[in-house]
């Protein structure tokens, strides 16, 4: 893509704050750079230049230039795919919430590829077209996935905690994901993973999900594991994370409160 100022770049926004009486600090997190934090300014009136797009859900490709204090000025920002069907469903909604949720805790300790930006483009797909009963395994799967990408969870069959070639793994309580015979002194087995077909799955294999009881896991179950993977990853940082993530816990909260979902 052509490149203006510090580049022009496929990009989707984490975050959204707020600033001053019409500027926008977003947090994107870009294709090439990772996650970034640039202001938008006159964004929250603008009716031309950022009018519709600076919203959840859709790739952007933008153009920043460098600003003042380490901070990017948001110049241009053309939208090249949106994912309408997301705010068609509260649970798609939800679980496309909790996504974003993730990769902004997950962003502030972990590097951020291509591959990840694609991986999370492509659940965003797979999301906006799954039954809304189904959406919360579209985010468990995102979460393993993003957790294979960084060496938390297996990858090509192999186990990340002993390195071995297996079929079926287990998710203990402290979200790490490994091998059955790894997970058994670490705290136990909360949800088992094992690698099938699924009907829709093409020539690929998906992960197949179960609970101890050997019922696929419900929202709250999926709650509770992504909650455990996210803490694993960040090695149990407070939450609120993401291209801000070094700012005081007060004002992580006033971010929070000021994010528009």
């Amino acid at each position: 893509m052509p490149e203006t100022g510090s580049g022009a770049s496929p990009a989707f926004i984490i975050s959204r704050v707020p600033f001053r009486d019409n500027d926008l600090i977003l947090g994107l997190m870009t294709r090439g750079d990772g996650p970034v934090s640039v202001i938008a300014r006159s964004a929250r009136n603008s009716r031309r230049r950022f009018f519709g797009v600076l919203d959840f859900f859709i790739v952007l490709d933008v153009v920043r230039s460098p600003g003042r204090g380490g901070l990017d000025v948001l110049v241009g920002a053309e939208p090249l795919r949106f994912f309408p069907g997301i705010h068609e469903s509260l649970e798609r909604l939800q679980a496309g919430q909790s996504i974003l949720q993730a990769v902004r805790n997950v962003s502030r300790d972990a590097p951020f590829g291509p591959g990840m930006f694609d991986r999370l483009v492509e659940s965003f797909g797979e999301l906006e077209k799954a039954p809304s009963a189904a959406a919360h395994m579209i985010l468990l799967e995102t979460v393993f996935a993003l957790s294979g990408e960084l060496g938390h969870a297996p990858v090509d069959g192999k186990c990340p905690l002993c390195g071995l070639a297996k079929t079926a793994f287990s998710i203990n309580g402290d979200g790490i994901f490994a091998c059955r015979e790894c997970c058994r002194p670490t705290g136990g087995c909360v949800c088992q993973v094992s690698f099938g077909q699924s009907p829709d799955a093409g020539l690929y294999e998906r992960p197949v999900f179960t609970m101890a009881g050997g019922d696929p896991p419900g929202p709250a179950d999926v709650s509770m594991i992504v909650e455990a993977v996210v803490a694993g990853i960040t090695g149990h940082h407070s939450p609120g994370g993401g291209p801000d993530g070094d700012q005081p816990d007060e004002d992580k909260g006033q971010h929070r409160q000021g994010q528009h979902w």
